[in-house]
């Protein structure tokens, strides 16, 4: 850009670009011109990150050793990484199903409990009283049944000696009748405190199972998140003691596009990543739901995840790789070959040279992640090609490296040797 002086008495020009739109750009909003300059200048930037560093390690001296692993051809598909939300497999509002008095409470928030602890214990003193009136009313129904018994058999056996007689010319027809109207009654008699007691067991069965109630037990293994009442306040029947959760599996919950829902099918694997962890972990899709958001146009999906240790938890934010394509060969490398530098992501690449074996970086597209490995588009990159998978979180440019057989072993005759996986090491440049 020339630089103009103003001399006295003139005016100081500019660029019509600079200071005067032109008659048809006029009322639209100009684009600024610095902004290459501004692309150059985070161009330098990057590069001196990356020089620095590199000079900065190659000063050091010292080989660090690192792990170094072929890349491979595999027909994989597709993924998307999209974001969703942690949920419990269980949750569950446990309500109590009989009124009373809240005695006991034994739990608070974010205590375990297994199946069958108690969570809550209602006052029982009238229901205990009630089950041992029922209970003393029972032994009564069953010695009336028992004397019921005694006297038909005793009409059964007066009826009978009545009958020989009259066989015999020695009783009227009348007692002989009578006598087995009186067995008749005795058996209608029988009947009817065996009915009293079937009805007083009945009674009892009630008000054990009303006296069980009165102590909440937990459904099912899990954990405290809330509790809805105290010792001391009265509950209704149905009303909210505790809410119980259950993480041992989580459940990511994810909403997809309509464009790829048709990819995922229940059992395709996917892989979950907890940024709160800094971990990820393989899972695969358990429930894809046929009725999707309108408004959205995404449907959700489910993803159990194993999670034996309660790490994850029910709210956390995931990222899952789920299928968005169909099976595609592509160049699949270790995830840990793939580091990032700044905005960049890259890998770092082992060839002979003339002076040795060398890593140098090569810029990757991820396109899907395969539970520890990723399908990465690079160019230059090929089948069989050596790339680090440890040891590259500090190599910021081409560097000498030894190819060692295995790992910690000592280094091959011109760092040639090695397997499908071996160990290499990182060398200043002279």
């Amino acid at each position: 850009m020339a630089i103009r002086c103003r001399m006295p008495g003139t005016r100081l020009s500019y660029p019509m670009d600079y200071r005067s739109p032109s008659p048809l750009s006029r009322g639209k909003t100009q684009t600024p011109r610095a902004a290459p300059i501004r692309s150059i200048r985070s161009i330098i930037v990057a590069m001196i990150v990356v020089v620095f560093p590199a000079q900065h390690v190659s000063a050091q001296g010292g080989p660090a050793k690192v792990v170094v692993s072929p890349a491979a051809v595999m027909a994989v598909e597709p993924t998307m990484r999209l974001t969703g939300t942690v949920r419990p497999r269980l949750r569950s509002l446990v309500a109590t199903e009989v009124a009373g008095l809240v005695e006991e409470l034994p739990v608070d928030v974010g205590d375990p409990v297994r199946k069958g602890d108690l969570l809550c214990k209602l006052r029982d003193v009238v229901r205990v009283a009630a089950h041992e009136e029922a209970v003393a009313r029972r032994e009564e129904l069953a010695e009336i049944c028992e004397e019921r018994r005694a006297l038909l058999s005793k009409a059964e056996f007066e009826r009978k000696r009545i009958a020989g007689l009259f066989e015999g010319d020695r009783s009227t027809e009348k007692e002989m009748n009578d006598a087995a109207a009186d067995c008749r009654a005795a058996e209608r008699r029988v009947k009817q405190a065996e009915r009293a007691l079937m009805a007083q067991d009945a009674v009892i069965k009630v008000l054990e199972d009303n006296l069980r109630r009165t102590e909440i037990r937990a459904p099912f293994d899990g954990c405290i998140v809330s509790k809805q009442t105290e010792i001391g306040s009265w509950v209704d029947v149905g009303g909210t003691i505790v809410e119980l959760v259950d993480l041992s599996v989580a459940r990511a919950r994810i909403n997809v596009p309509e464009s790829i829902v048709d990819h995922c099918t229940v059992g395709d694997p996917a892989l979950v990543t907890v940024d709160a962890l800094g971990e990820d972990f393989s899972a695969r899709i358990t429930r894809v739901s046929p009725d999707g958001d309108e408004r959205a146009r995404t449907f959700p999906i489910e993803i159990d995840i194993e999670n034996p240790g309660g790490r994850i938890r029910a709210g956390m934010f995931v990222k899952a790789a789920v299928p968005a394509g169909k099976r595609q060969e592509r160049l699949v490398v270790p995830k840990d070959a793939v580091v990032e530098r700044g905005p960049v992501r890259m890998i770092f690449v082992v060839r002979d040279g003339d002076s040795g074996p060398a890593a140098s970086p090569i810029p990757v597209t991820v396109v899907s992640e395969i539970e520890d490995k990723v399908a990465v588009e690079a160019p230059g990159l090929k089948d069989k090609d050596r790339v680090v998978v440890r040891g590259n979180e500090y190599m910021f440019g081409p560097s000498a490296v030894i190819i060692m057989p295995e790992e910690g072993a000592e280094p091959a005759k011109g760092g040639k040797e090695g397997g499908p996986e071996t160990t290499a090491q990182v060398g200043a440049t002279p």
